[in-house]
C-alpha cells in the first residue's frame, strides 16, 4: 500500500449513464479486481472510497459513484490499493462472473485473465452492458443456476442487501453451500477505508463479523452468512 499521485484526464459516461473518470499517473498502478482506493482531491472533508480498474499503461478507470467535484485536471492522492481482491485459481478451465445491480466493468479484468489462460468465461448480468469482447458470452442472471455445475470458479459482485436472496438467484435450497469455489465482492459503505475501524462496513460471517474495508471487500462466499 502506498500513495500515488494521479490526475483526472477525462470524465466519461458508463453504459448506465453514470459518471466515471480516466485517471493518469506516472507510476504503474495495478489493483486486483475488488480492491479499492482512498482518493483525496484536497477539497473534500475526507477521502472518498473508489474502485478502479487498470487500463493501458499507467491509466486507471475510476468507476461510479464518484465525487461530484471531480473535473478534468483535478489532482488526486490515491492511497492503496486497499483490501482483498478476487484471486483466480490455477489451473482454471471455466469461469462464471455474476454481477448484481452494478456494471460488470470491475470484474472484466478477471475475464481477460481467464481468457489469457485459455479458460472459457461466461458473464451473468442484466443490461445495459458495456462493450464486451467477442469471446465473452453474456447471459441474464436468471441463467446463473445452470452455471454452477459448469464453472470451476464463480466470482460475484453484489450489494450486501442481495446476500439474503442469493440462494434464490443461484437456484439453491436453504442453507446449501455453493457447489463450486466462489468469491464475492460485497459492496457496502466503507467510510473510514480501514483507518478507524468504525464498524460501518461490518459483514456477518458464519463465524462472527468481519470488516469489509480491512478483511474484504472480497470474501470466500461460503465463509459469509447468506
Amino acid at each position: 500500500m502506498k500513495v500515488y499521485i494521479a490526475q483526472v484526464s477525462a470524465l466519461l459516461l458508463d453504459e448506465r449513464r453514470r459518471l466515471a473518470a480516466r485517471l493518469e499517473s506516472e507510476e504503474l498502478i495495478s489493483p486486483a479486481p475488488g480492491q479499492y482506493f482512498l482518493a483525496d482531491d484536497g477539497a473534500a472533508i475526507c477521502a472518498q472510497t473508489i474502485f478502479c480498474v487498470r487500463q493501458e499503461e499507467a491509466s486507471l478507470l475510476a468507476l461510479p459513484p464518484l465525487p461530484v467535484a471531480w473535473q478534468p485536471g483535478s489532482s488526486l492522492r490515491l492511497l492503496g490499493p486497499l483490501g482483498n481482491g478476487v484471486t483466480l485459481p490455477r489451473p482454471l478451465r471455466r469461469l462464471a462472473l455474476a454481477v448484481f445491480e452494478e456494471s460488470p466493468t470491475n470484474l472484466l479484468s478477471l475475464a481477460r485473465q481467464a481468457n489469457q489462460q485459455g479458460a472459457e468465461v461466461a458473464l451473468f448480468a442484466e443490461p445495459p452492458l458495456p462493450a464486451l469482447p467477442a469471446w465473452l458470452e453474456a447471459s441474464p442472471l436468471a441463467a446463473l443456476p445452470e452455471a454452477l455445475t459448469w464453472a470451476d470458479f464463480l466470482a460475484l459482485d453484489l450489494p450486501s442487501s442481495s446476500l439474503p436472496h442469493l440462494r434464490q438467484h443461484l437456484g439453491l435450497p436453504s442453507h446449501a453451500a455453493c457447489p463450486c469455489p466462489a468469491q464475492a465482492l460485497v459492496r457496502l459503505p466503507m467510510p473510514c477505508g480501514a483507518v478507524a475501524e468504525c464498524g460501518a462496513c461490518a459483514v456477518s460471517m458464519r463465524r462472527g463479523w468481519r470488516l469489509a474495508c480491512k478483511d474484504g471487500p472480497v470474501f470466500d462466499l461460503n465463509d459469509l452468512e447468506w
